[in-house]
Parts: structure tokens; sequence; C-alpha cells
């Protein structure tokens, strides 16, 4: 029962992925007819909800287990497994989950009983080879909170169907025990707006103090001094001394820094030129700093073929093995400030390069997508890329596995993606400005966490699309785009943005709907919002609703919402926004009839979204932004 990738399971990612472009149908998990049904289920053949995708992977990679709950529900038509028994007792008790799925009908957990479990050092969860948990039913298992238990993304609950199994785990591994009954009260939720601003003053916080000005070097080697070429230079230079290059230009093969030092230019008079067949500078020492240059003579390559290999290294190789202006492989403290860069592949990659620094970098890329490459690449440790400006390539900055990275104040113009996030969870993307693209702010792969705060995307076909869960997508301003931005994956909090001048505002396709959309402002798009397949989307939370413009109707109470429901993915409710006199048709007896039978009765609701609190104002006006 652990949480396998195999050969259906890849398939099912790789259509959920054109599932989020196209809208496609791309899953088919009916719900079973038996609880035996049910328990023959995999975990990659449901809708999985919680956790990433490196957590499934790592567990099938390392042999762990993934602690769950698979749930059918009564008006839903497909399995959902929630990677966390405790998360599935508070989502199954919220009102909204019956309002949309209706009631669960069979609820089964992984059964730790009887199978040796135990937590590793990481708090993942071992059984003896060949000894697999099964399913019990979840109303009658007791749980284990609070102990050692987890995932890569947090902490689990671990259900167990004897009691005296579960008291045994907890005495070696910590927590405590509950009942079905107080699972859900078992870990306060917390104010998810409050956790999730208080991640990006973290993030900011970290950013701010690693982007604080460097010590200068107070020796100095000089290129050109004694016939000092530049990789002569380097190779000469003490540990901590500045070589500095002087205005012209400088043909290198590729220089290799291999202890820390400081390369200073003279700004973009100052020329580093490879020979078109690699990289022209490598960083492999900690604490270096390369500033205030122009590099060009790039080689063509953009990924390398990785050959055989794991799922992550594979990716790794392929696209870290490519060219570069700059690599930084493995370096920690690596600061690249005040550098231009022309590239046929990418810029400057980062492997595993903790703490990576680029700042004030202007990178151009190839004139279309398939010719080059990304701008700054990103893998395997957190970086700050800040004021980079990236013109033409694949992708403006493209991140893998480096979870926490924070991309601000930026602008990027990449002929693919702008932001591409891939199995990165924690990272922060705020203050930049994307133009064109085929979207502006790629998430993909289910990570979590993700911050995307205070942006302007222009022009892209798609603005900002996310997957995964608990991201916050907040305070950006998205327009000229086909779609604004896609409602997808789970658990999202999009709030507070200015959705205007699209083609299609939001889109709403996630097949499983628990995203909060609220107090955003969607006006003057070709559509307010469209919606695929998938239940009924409510997006109101706790009396709060979304401006949409005016509408033709009352608000009695003063309340500043209006006082029926708007549903901007039915044609009759989107003519009020350019046809006002269209309010007495859905006024009309039959149409109020209609609506209070869908608000009674689940199975008569049609796929799509109702606001039932729609704002009567915008809430951040364009001219405070």
């Amino acid at each position: 029962m652990r949480g396998r990738i195999g050969p259906r399971a890849t398939l099912g990612l790789i259509a959920l992925v054109g599932l989020l472009l196209v809208g496609a149908p791309a899953v088919a998990l009916l719900q079973p007819d038996t609880a035996a049904d049910l328990d023959a289920l995999e975990i990659s053949e449901t809708i999985i909800y919680g956790g990433t995708d490196v957590d499934l992977r790592r567990a099938d990679a390392e042999a762990f287990e993934l602690p769950a709950v698979m749930v059918a529900f009564t008006q839903y038509p497909y399995v959902v497994s929630y990677l966390d028994p405790a998360e599935a007792a508070r989502q199954l008790a919220a009102p909204a989950t019956r309002r949309q799925f209706g009631r669960p009908a069979t609820l089964r957990t992984t059964d730790f009983s009887s199978v040796g479990v135990s937590a590793d050092a990481s708090g993942y969860l071992r059984t003896p080879a060949g000894r697999s948990p099964g399913w019990t039913p979840a109303d009658t298992a007791t749980y284990v909170v609070d102990s050692r238990a987890r995932i890569a993304s947090g902490p689990v609950a671990v259900g167990f169907s004897d009691v005296t199994d579960a008291r045994d785990f907890a005495e070696v591994d910590g927590g405590r025990t509950v009942g079905c009954d107080t699972l859900a009260d078992a870990r306060t939720p917390p104010d998810r707006e409050a956790a999730f601003t208080a991640a990006l003053t973290a993030r900011t916080s970290w950013a701010d103090a690693l982007t604080a000005a460097a010590p200068e070097s107070t020796q100095t080697v000089i290129v050109g001094e004694d016939g000092w070429t530049v990789a002569a230079a380097v190779a000469a230079a003490p540990t901590g001394a500045t070589v500095s290059v002087p205005a012209g230009h400088h043909t290198v093969g590729t220089v290799v820094v291999e202890r820390p030092l400081t390369i200073r230019g003279a700004g973009p008079a100052t020329v580093i030129s490879g020979d078109g067949a690699g990289s022209p500078i490598i960083v492999r020492a900690p604490g270096v700093t390369i500033r205030d240059l122009q590099i060009e003579g790039v080689g063509p390559v953009g990924a390398r073929d990785p050959g055989e290999g794991a799922w992550d290294t594979s990716i790794q190789l392929a696209y870290g093995g490519g060219d570069a202006g700059i690599v930084v492989d493995g370096a920690p403290q690596t600061r690249i400030e005040g550098v231009r860069i022309d590239t046929p592949a990418s810029g400057i990659i980062g492997r595993d390069a903790t703490a990576m620094v680029v700042r004030d970098v202007t990178i151009t890329g190839a004139s279309s997508a398939a010719e080059g490459f990304m701008g700054v690449i990103v893998i395997g440790a957190p970086a700050v890329i800040e004021a980079v400006s990236v013109r033409g390539g694949r992708d403006g900055v493209y991140t893998h596995r480096a979870d926490g990275t924070v991309i601000r104040g930026s602008t990027l113009a990449a002929h693919r993606y702008g932001t591409h996030l891939m199995y990165t969870s924690g990272a922060v993307v705020s203050d930049t400005t994307i133009r064109g693209g085929e979207a502006g702010v790629m998430i993909m792969t289910r990570p979590e966490g993700n911050l995307v705060v205070g942006n302007r995307i222009t022009d892209a076909r798609y603005g900002i699309v996310p997957a995964g869960g608990d991201s916050y997508i907040a305070h950006n301003t998205v327009s000229g785009a086909a779609f604004g931005i896609q409602v997808a994956g789970d658990r999202h909090l999009i709030t507070r943005n200015r959705v205007e001048a699209n083609a299609v505002g939001l889109r709403a396709n996630e097949i499983l709907p628990t995203n909060t959309v609220i107090r955003n402002d969607i006006v003057d798009n070709g559509k307010p919002a469209v919606a695929t397949l998938g239940p009924q989307r409510i997006w109101t939370r706790a009396g709060v609703g979304n401006y949409w413009g005016q509408l033709p109707g009352l608000d009695r109470d003063a309340d500043g919402r209006y006082d029926r429901p708007f549903r901007p993915t039915a044609a009759q409710d989107r003519r009020l926004l350019t046809a006002p006199a269209e309010v007495v048709i859905t006024e009309a007896p039959a149409m109020r009839l209609r609506r209070a039978a869908e608000t009674a009765i689940g199975g008569l609701r049609e796929p799509g979204v109702v606001d039932t609190a729609p704002a009567t104002e915008p809430f951040t006006p364009a001219g405070s932004r």
C-alpha cells in the first residue's frame, strides 16, 4: 500500500498535466461497488489529497509507508486518498465537503496493526520486508497523533485496527492515541492566511540577509599585469583575493574557480568570452563572487542525455549538465551580481549550490523556446534570484527540488514559462513582472506551500498555473492572458488578486475542488470564469466572496454583498455583467425555484462555479496597486 509511482501512476501524472493546460478529461477512477473493491485499490489509483509528488516518489524509492484514508463519497465519482488521517478527519467534518461531495459512503484507513511498524530516524514509517499494511474501517480505528511519524511534507497520524498495537507504537515513537470521533480536533489547524504571511516574512528575511553586501577583499590580482590571463590569475590568486579583470575582450575556454575569491570586472566593457563549446566559468569552491562583467561564447547545449538513473538523478543530470554562462557546481554562498550573459543555452546553472545569490543580472537567450533553454536553473538547494532580467530562451527561472528559493523583483520575458517550479515547495515568487510566453508562473509536480505574491503578469497564454497544494496566490495582477489564473490543485488560498482584461478570468479545472477563492477582483474579462470537470465549486468562505463587477441587484442590508448568488460560469448570469436587463429573466420564479433546489439538493447541482456572497465593491481598487 505504499505510494508507488509505477507506469499507471506516471501516465496519470502526465495526463493530469495535460488536464491543467487543456482541460481534457484524464481520470476515470469511478466509485467502487463494494468495500472490497475499495480495499483492492492502490493510493496511486485514486485522487490524492495532501502530500507532494516528492512524498510519493520517495516513498516508492526508499520503501517507506504512507498513512492514508481512502474515501468513496455518495455524490462524487472518484475515490479520494487523504495522505494523513488527521487531515482527512478535518476535511470530512467540514460542511463544505459534504455540500460538494455528499457524505462518505465508505472509509478505509491504512492499518499498521500486526506488521511491525516503526519510525526511522527521519520519522518515516518502516515495516519488515514482505509485511505491508492493509486497510481497516476508518471509523473504528485507533490513531496515534503527535508522534515522530511523518512524510516528507509534514507530520501524519497513524491508524491501527487494534488499540493495543496503537498504544505500543506510541510508547516507542511518542504521541497519544485518539479515536476517529476526536481525530479532527487532535491538531489545531493554523489560521491559513496568517501562516502564509509568516512564511513569506521568514523567507523574505532569509533573502534579505543573504543579499546583504559582501565584504570587499583587500588583496587584488590584476589580469594583464605580468602577462596574467583570466585563467592564470584565477589559478594563482590566493584564497580570499580579488581577481580584477579590466575592460576589454578576454577569450577563455573554461575558467574553473576552485578556491574562495572574487572575480570583478569593470562593468559591461569587461567581456569574458568562451569558445562556444561549453561553460565559460565553473565555480566549485564556496564563497565565490562574480561581478560587474559580461559573458558570451556559451556552448549551445541546453540539456544533456543523463543516461540511466533514478527519476531525480536523471533530471538533475540532464538539466544541470547543459551549457551556461556560469555553472555553480556544489559551491555554497556563491554570489553573482552585475553580470550580463548572452547565451544560446542557459544563463546560470546552480547545482546543489546552497544559498546562491543571483542579483542584478541580465540574461539574453535564444530567439525561440525550441532553440534555447533556461535563464537561471536552480537544482537541489535554495537560492535568491533578485533583480534579474531574462529575455528569450525557454524559461526565465527553472527550479528542481529547490525548496525555499526566493525569486523577486525581476523582469522575465521568456518564450515558454516566466517562472517554472518543479518539485519545489516553500518557494517565493514576488514583485516580479512577467510578459508573454505560455505561462507566467507554472507550478508543477504536486509541491506545497509556495507563495506567489505581488506579481504583474501580462500577455501570457496562462497567467498563473498552480499544481500541488497549500499555496498562497495573492495580490497579483494578471491581464491580457487567454486564461488569467488556473484554479487547480488543492487547498490553495487564492485571494486579493486583480484579474482583468483577459479572455477568461479564472479557469476552474481541479478534479477535487478544495481551493479557497475569495476577495479577488475579476473584472472586464471576456468570460469571468469557466469550469471543466468536477462538481460545483463554491468560491465563498464565511460570507466572503469576490468582486465580479457591477451587477444589477440589491444589497438591502448594506453589508457590501449582493442579496443573491452569482454564477460566473452560467451564461445567464454572465450576461448580467453586460446586459443588466437580463435580471428580469434570472429572477423569474422558475429560475429562483431552480436555484433553491440546487442549494438544497446536492445531486441537482450543475458543475461550475457559484459565489454565494458577491461583493458590491472591489476589494483592491486598481489605483491602489
